[in-house]
């Protein structure tokens, strides 16, 4: 009889561990109807708010400035940077976007800061070896002389190097490709100006021709002589015209020194910059101009 009762009991709690089993099996498998499905995440979720500390990363610095620039078809391609603070980059630097080797590099001084807001990137052959160079113009001086960083492309080297010609120090320099010239001016006043051609000779630039165009500027306070250029030629108005020496140089090569080859007097329309009339220093005028100092170099 006890061993009846004994089996009873054990069949009711078996059959009762397995209902609760099965329940909760059934429950993990069908959450409630009530349950959201956001309670049960399958992915992490994306905060609403940024995460700034990786966006300043992953975006460029904001003192950083890229540009790329191309060789040639075929040749790596380089990226132009330029770093500073506030306004003012102070650090230039070339990279080869292959490789990530610096091709050229250089810290900039108060002489030649890259102000953020007035500064113009381009590419020209500058000396004629049939590929591109870097001219960064970076500002203006006066009413004529604007500043340039200029980067030359070695081709033997096959990277950048710097300005090795010195073409910085010229002013408004324009570069013919075609007949290989470099031309330049200087100017100290509206009546005084320097023009220059330049040719590439053994790896230099050397100035090959120069013409200087200078004031005749004594001459307006000897009234005396006034009158007397107004005799001989009427078409001088101390109003409107000005007297101007020019004087022309060229490259002796044998010598590689530049030589006057010319000296004359221009007779010169100021208001329409225009030329009225030619004089030789030995002609009656020039003789009576050349008493007269001028701002010219002549020697």
């Amino acid at each position: 009889m006890k061993n009846k009762v004994w089996t009873h009991l054990l069949f009711i709690i078996v059959t009762i561990t397995l209902s609760l089993l099965s329940a909760a099996c059934s429950g993990a498998e069908n959450p409630p109807a009530n349950t959201m499905e956001s309670d049960y995440p399958q992915s992490i979720s994306i905060p609403a708010e940024p995460n700034t500390d990786f966006q300043s990363s992953s975006q460029p610095e904001p003192n950083l400035w890229e540009h790329p620039i191309s060789i040639r078809e075929g040749m790596p391609v380089f990226t132009l940077q330029l770093r500073g603070e506030q306004d003012i980059f102070t650090q230039l630097s070339v990279i080869n976007t292959s490789t990530g080797a610096i091709a050229y590099q250089m810290e900039l001084d108060e002489s030649n800061w890259i102000h953020k807001d007035r500064f113009v990137v381009g590419t020209i052959d500058m000396d004629f070896d049939g590929y591109p160079d870097i001219d960064i113009e970076t500002g203006f001086g006066g009413n004529w002389k604007k500043y340039h960083i200029y980067l030359m492309w070695d081709p033997g080297a096959a990277n950048f190097v710097g300005d090795i010609y010195g073409l910085a120090g010229l002013g408004l320099p324009s570069f013919d490709g075609e007949k290989k010239i470099v031309s330049s001016m200087a100017r100290a006043s509206a009546s005084d100006h320097w023009y220059y051609k330049h040719r590439y000779i053994d790896g230099q630039l050397v100035t090959i021709e120069e013409e200087a165009l200078n004031g005749v500027r004594d001459l307006y306070n000897d009234n005396l002589a006034k009158e007397q250029i107004k005799t001989l030629e009427p078409l001088y108005d101390e109003e409107r015209t000005d007297f101007i020496q020019s004087v022309r140089k060229q490259l002796d090569e044998e010598t590689m020194k530049t030589v006057v080859t010319e000296v004359k007097f221009l007779l010169l329309d100021i208001s329409e910059v225009k030329i009225l009339a030619e004089y030789a220093p030995d002609s009656t005028i020039g003789l009576l101009l050349v008493q007269y100092e001028t701002s010219a170099d002549i020697n």
